[in-house]
Parts: C-alpha cells; sequence; structure tokens
C-alpha cells in the first residue's frame, strides 16, 4: 500500500521470523530438557558437597527400581544354585516365584541337562532308595506289616541307621480315608433308607448285605480313580490344605506341562496311563528354605513311576541346583477292612484309600532341614 511505500507501516511479515523462533524454543520437549539439564546439574553439586550421602541415596533408588521391576516377573532371584562366593546353598529368591518363572526355568537348558545331585555311588539307582525305605516301614520279612512308630495322619521321622544304613534321613507322612466315610448311605447313621428296610418284611438281610457291598465297590473305585488322576497330573499341592492362612505358599509343586495333563475323568484306572513319564521336570518351592530364610526352590526330575489295579505311586530324585539331595516318593493304594487289616465292621471293615509321601536323602547327601521335610511331606 501507499503506506508501506512511504515506510509509514512495516511490509507484512517482516520481523516475523524473531518470533516464530521465540515460538519454537517453548515447546514442550525443550522445556522438558532444561528441566532434566538443570536437575542433573543440581545432583552433580549435591554429589560433590555429600559424596557419601549421595552414594547412598541413589543405590536405594536403584535397588528399589530394581525390585519393583523384578518382583512380579521372578521374585527377585538371589541365586540360581549353590555358590560359595554369595553363601547360597542353592536356587533362592527373595519372594514367592511366580508360576510363569518356575515355568521358564523348567524349560530352560539348564533344568534340562541338569543331572543327578547325588551320584551312584552314594545313593544307588534313582529311585532304589524309596523302595528301600518303603521295605523297611512294611517289616522287611513281608508279613510284618508298617512300623507301629508311624501314626496314621502325622509325619514320622526315621532316625539314621548306624554304619551300614543307607539313610541319611527318613521322613514318612500317612493318611488314610475310609470310604465309607465318603458315602452317606454307608454311614452307621441309618437313615431313612433303614427305616424304610425296618417296616418292609419282605427286604432280605442278604439284599442289604449285597448292596452294601456294591456301594462300597464303586465307592472305593471312584475315590481311587480320583487319586490316580491327582497323582498323574501331578496336582500334589493344589489341593493340600493346612492351619496357617497362607499355607498354599508354605510349599508349592509345579510340574513340566508335558506332565501335569494326564489322566482323563472318564477313563478307568486299569487302563489309563499318567500323565507324564520317566524323566520329566518339577519344582518344589518351599518357604524359607532359601538363602537367608526367603523362599528355596528343590529341581526334580522323575526316576520311576508305576501303576496297577490297587496302587500308584511316583518317585522323584533330585537334580543340581537345589537345597537337598535325595528322592521324594508320593504313593496311593487301596487297603481292605482299615490299617493293619483290622476291620470295624461285621465283614471286616470298610475298604480304605491311603496317600503316602516319603522323603529319603541318603547317608552322605545334603540333607534338608527337619521341619521344611516335615513340611513338605
Amino acid at each position: 500500500s501507499d503506506m508501506e511505500a512511504a515506510g509509514v507501516v512495516r511490509p507484512r511479515g517482516a520481523g516475523g521470523g524473531g518470533a516464530a523462533m521465540k515460538a519454537g524454543g517453548n515447546t514442550v520437549p525443550r522445556r522438558l530438557l532444561g528441566l532434566l539439564l538443570s536437575l542433573l546439574s543440581t545432583l552433580g553439586r549435591i554429589a560433590k558437597s555429600h559424596p557419601q550421602t549421595f552414594a547412598i541415596v541413589l543405590s536405594c533408588t536403584m535397588l528399589s527400581l530394581y525390585g519393583t521391576i523384578q518382583a512380579p516377573r521372578t521374585g527377585i532371584v538371589m541365586s540360581t544354585g549353590p555358590n560359595a562366593l554369595l553363601l547360597s546353598g542353592g536356587h533362592s529368591t527373595v519372594l514367592a516365584p511366580p508360576p510363569g518363572y518356575v515355568a521358564g526355568f523348567m524349560e530352560s537348558t539348564k533344568f534340562r541337562n541338569a543331572r543327578s545331585s547325588v551320584s551312584e555311588r552314594i545313593s544307588g539307582r534313582a529311585g532304589s532308595l524309596s523302595r528301600l525305605l518303603v521295605e523297611e516301614l512294611a517289616g522287611g520279612d513281608g508279613g510284618g506289616g508298617p512300623k507301629r512308630d508311624m501314626l496314621d495322619g502325622t509325619v514320622f521321622v526315621k532316625k539314621a541307621g548306624g554304619r551300614k544304613s543307607s539313610f541319611g534321613m527318613a521322613v514318612v507322612a500317612r493318611r488314610t480315608v475310609d470310604v465309607a466315610s465318603l458315602v452317606p448311605e454307608l454311614g452307621g447313621d441309618g437313615g431313612d433308607d433303614d427305616d424304610d428296610r425296618e417296616g418292609d418284611d419282605t427286604v432280605d438281610d442278604d439284599d442289604v448285605v449285597d448292596e452294601r457291598t456294591v456301594l462300597l465297590q464303586e465307592a472305593t473305585d471312584a475315590a481311587f480313580d480320583a487319586a490316580l488322576t491327582v497323582l498323574s497330573s501331578r496336582r500334589f499341592t493344589e489341593f493340600a490344605s493346612g492351619d496357617d492362612d497362607d499355607a498354599d505358599q508354605l510349599v508349592r509343586f509345579q510340574s513340566t506341562p508335558s506332565s501335569s495333563g494326564g489322566g482323563g475323568g472318564g477313563e478307568s484306572r486299569r487302563s489309563r496311563g499318567g500323565g507324564g513319564g520317566v524323566g520329566d521336570g518339577a519344582v518344589l518351592v518351599v518357604k524359607s528354605m532359601g538363602d537367608f530364610g526367603r523362599y528355596g526352590l528343590q529341581p526334580l526330575r522323575v526316576a520311576h513311576q508305576e501303576e496297577s489295579t490297587d496302587s500308584a505311586s511316583v518317585i522323584y530324585y533330585t537334580v543340581k541346583g537345589g537345597h537337598f539331595d535325595g528322592e521324594i516318593r508320593v504313593a496311593v493304594g487301596i487297603i481292605n477292612g482299615g490299617l493293619d487289616g483290622e476291620g470295624d465292621g461285621d465283614d471286616g471293615g470298610s475298604p480304605s484309600i491311603v496317600i503316602t509321601v516319603n522323603l529319603v536323602v541318603p547317608k552322605k547327601g545334603r540333607r534338608v532341614g527337619k521341619k521344611y521335610a516335615e513340611r513338605i511331606v
């Protein structure tokens, strides 16, 4: 315009570059960068004036950040095996290791290639210690029956023998479930059915006995099939309970996926095989068994398993990287007439389901604390 030509008004766009540059300098990234540089400068002055305090605060901050990130992922690993420099007795974590971490550990090359923690010169072939303990508890002569020291429903600690003994430690837990107690119709409290039979003179006593026998057999088959399902799926601690509120965290047994998917509910126990096989792995997580009273992880591997029409068992042996040496045997079976063949009924007593867990440590092997051994079994 004429005023622009005369120099009264500045041309459009003149002087706008400086304003644009000023606006660009006030962007959020530039402000954050300036704040970060200012913070670093302040920290540098603090570190220079108070070096010890700064080092302590920085270390605590880094440890807190590391723990926050690792706790939900690994439980904060302290060590992955025995280490004299770290004063470690075996695989340990500060917090309870998540199932995902344990599963990942069992899929690692270190776990798959791990060998037995005890040589055959000390304990013999894998699984032999557990079978030897079973023979000793049975009396050894084929007719002595279970040792009277081992009371049903309690934990029995077998004392280590003399020089010729193969055991450095042996702990046994046994629980018996009377099949009749699982079926209301077989209880001793009578019931509507009994009242009906009292008023019916046509009911023969032989028919009542036959009906009870059939019910007992069906209940025994169902209870044993349920026990076999737990045994074949290796879900040993999933249904366990205790007096402690956090009993499920005291001991946790986790097996490899290949050994935890067997046992269909509709298959007969005479034709069904176990979900896993010899060589399948597992990890036993025990609270306070690890380093400095934290969580300890004990790797295991299947040494032997068997199943018959009235019994089944699986034996695990310890592999390198854990806190003790030895074997763990879990067995379930059917006995007639209660413990020691002493029945409580007119026909010799009803059948019972017996669950037994043994923990054996060889004489020259690393022992686990008695408290933790009892907790495991």
